[in-house]
């Protein structure tokens, strides 16, 4: 979903895009006009060279969904997944004799440890199976430090689209009437519009200054309760239902349930200082825009910032 919409924005500033697929000829059954798709096996560290010597940039945004329930096995695939894609570029662009200028890699902001307090990216990780994944993750471009090639790596929030994600699995309950606060409903849910992600990273491919580890995320967090709220306020549902028990999530998703029942309250000030701006910086502007699409809405991020 990420990288279609980076795609279709790169695309549209003349930019070339080839995409590293598992199958040939990308693995989705409606591929991007105009995009070249590049077979390539992560699990077995298999790329094209040719292409990593052609690329101006990379952009890695590889990895198992983490929307499954957490056995021993799918734990296993989560993570090696994520590091399979990442040492496989590394390595790639570690032999290339014509190496990229930049290398922007995925995180999460699961790095954080459970906490209503305001993180930014110098704070230190937890020690929960998200955070120990995106240490892991992060670790796994560190064959770059050496290299004189400009790294960047996005801890990515909660991504809300049209086309599906988060949004839509909040907002079936609410369509039906029964949408309640999880858990407390105050924990904070540190979020991003998808639009205001894929032009986050088309600034960072251009503007030589950004540099290092940054929150991908909106200004002004939002707890789940004010979130599901303002979802159902803009559905016109009702939104009145008892909270829905911590206990009774773990029961239902085990230990997974730890991806709503986490409080991430993420700051976004330091990607702010690079010169990128918001399109949606609050909730309220983000679900406006996603929930009614044929209002006239912001001007796209994308036309605002650098390219």
């Amino acid at each position: 979903m990420i990288g279609k919409r980076l795609a279709r924005n790169l695309l549209s500033h003349n930019h070339q895009v080839v995409i590293l697929s598992r199958s040939k000829g990308g693995n989705t059954a409606a591929p991007v006009a105009g995009m070249v798709y590049s077979k390539w096996d992560p699990a077995n560290h298999e790329v094209d060279q040719k292409v990593i010597e052609n690329a101006d940039a990379i952009v890695n945004l590889a990895g198992d969904s983490i929307n499954q329930r957490w056995t021993k096995s799918n734990k296993k695939t989560i993570l090696n997944s994520r590091l399979d894609s990442t040492t496989t570029l590394v390595e790639a662009v570690k032999i290339a004799d014509n190496k990229p200028t930049v290398f922007v890699s995925a995180s999460a902001i699961g790095y954080y440890p459970d906490s209503n307090e305001l993180k930014s990216e110098d704070d230190a990780p937890g020690d929960n199976f998200l955070s120990t994944t995106c240490v892991a993750w992060e670790e796994a471009t560190e064959g770059l430090d050496d290299l004189d090639i400009r790294k960047v790596i996005f801890r990515i929030g909660m991504v809300l689209a049209r086309e599906g994600g988060a949004l839509s699995a909040i907002k079936k309950p609410v369509k039906y009437g029964v949408g309640a606060p999880l858990g407390s409903g105050k924990q904070f849910q540190s979020f991003i519009h998808l639009d205001d992600l894929a032009n986050m990273i088309a600034h960072s491919l251009s503007e030589s200054t950004v540099d290092g580890v940054y929150n991908a995320v909106a200004p002004e967090p939002t707890t789940n309760d004010e979130m599901t709220a303002t979802i159902a306020q803009m559905m016109n549902r009702p939104y009145f239902l008892p909270r829905v028990p911590a206990f009774l999530l773990k029961l239902a998703l085990g230990e997974m349930a730890a991806v709503v029942l986490t409080s991430n309250k993420v700051s976004a000030k330091k990607v702010t200082s690079t010169g990128f701006s918001h399109a949606y910086p609050d909730i309220r502007s983000a679900l406006d825009n996603l929930l009614h699409p044929t209002k006239a809405g912001k001007k796209s991020a994308i036309s605002e910032n650098k390219q």
